[in-house]
């Protein structure tokens, strides 16, 4: 008699839970994006980070708060696949969709001053050139690797990760 392989409850679990966190992530993201548009049409942006205590046209403040949200979101990632038990997808697919939407966040805090450009697409250019270095086998780094790629191998590094981190870096 065949046995059976269906997932067990926990497999269930995290896989509704994964679902729902994706579909609320891009909910989420379309909603800021709108909200956005919003407040930077009614001239509020600047007010409201105000209100929050955050002093908007601080590039450096940008650049620090894009910066270390960047590295919580690679540091949490890598926290959730060893000690919470999420799968390399999980804690891939969290890594993008949340990094993108830190990038997105932090885009008020910047001035229109000639070096905002510069500090802001510095965090994902760092970052482009560390997947490049590793997936060119210059450094060897099996964390990056096994976090980033779907079957450990450091040349997978060179395609859709390096991709992405062009793409945003485009989007600055």
């Amino acid at each position: 008699m065949p046995t059976s392989s269906a997932p067990s409850l926990t497999q269930r679990v995290l896989f509704a839970f994964r679902t729902f966190l994706i579909a609320f992530a891009a909910l989420f993201l379309m909603f800021l994006t709108f909200l956005k548009h919003i407040l930077r049409y009614l001239g509020v942006t600047k007010w409201f980070l105000i209100k929050l205590g955050v002093v908007p046209g601080n590039d450096r403040f940008g650049f620090a708060a894009t910066l270390g949200g960047a590295l919580a979101v690679v540091r949490t990632s890598h926290w959730l696949k060893k000690s919470a038990g999420f799968s390399s997808s999980d804690t891939r697919k969290i890594t993008h969709t949340v990094t993108g939407l830190i990038y997105m966040l932090t885009w008020p805090l910047y001035t229109a001053s000639s070096t905002a450009p510069y500090l802001a697409a510095f965090t994902p250019a760092a970052m482009c050139v560390q997947v490049t270095v590793v997936g060119l086998g210059f450094l060897q780094d099996q964390e990056i690797v096994q976090g980033m790629t779907r079957h450990g191998r450091a040349s997978e590094l060179l395609g859709v990760p390096l991709s992405m981190g062009w793409s945003i870096q485009c989007g600055h």
